[in-house]
């Protein structure tokens, strides 16, 4: 098994590409090459009615390479796999959860791979306007930055 990556005209260096955190991680680390992308409702004064997701960009597009296999006096077969996307651990520092639990690239998939953060409003994030309405805004320091390590990928067997 080959993982690739594609080539981005857009990708400027080999810094944000997935590591492994140590040598027998299972998987590996990927950066947000962009700043988060707030999707939602805005209220006339700029705090947030609702946020329907934070997305990060990745600038990653992948292929995993499939593999042939033969077995004794078996016929070869193809072993085909795929690529999930697990939270970090540090999630639990911040009001975010991935949004989809985990992310499935599956293995024909060649677009950037793109994660979603469902934002976990918090009590001080909200105050009572004058006409007793809640109105939020994001706490920037309980949600990841560009150039965090922000998920983990690992390559499945289908």
């Amino acid at each position: 098994m080959k993982i690739q990556v594609l080539k981005n005209e857009t990708y400027q260096n080999g810094e944000s590409l997935p590591k492994k955190g140590s040598e027998r991680a299972t998987g590996f680390d990927i950066v947000a090459i962009s700043e988060p992308e707030v999707i939602g409702e805005l209220n006339p004064n700029g705090s947030y009615k609702k946020i329907d997701y934070i997305q990060y960009k990745t600038n990653l597009k992948l292929a995993v390479r499939m593999e042939q296999s033969a077995w004794h006096g078996v016929p070869s077969t193809y072993t085909d796999y795929d690529i999930l996307a697990f939270p970090r651990s540090s999630v639990s520092k911040y009001n975010l959860v991935l949004a989809n639990c985990i992310g499935l690239v599956d293995a024909d998939y060649r677009g950037e791979v793109l994660l979603r953060f469902k934002y976990i409003w918090q009590p001080e994030d909200y105050r009572i306007r004058t006409d007793n309405l809640l109105e939020g805004n994001i706490n920037v320091d309980k949600i990841y930055k560009k150039g965090d390590k922000i998920c983990q990928l690992k390559v499945t067997k289908v």
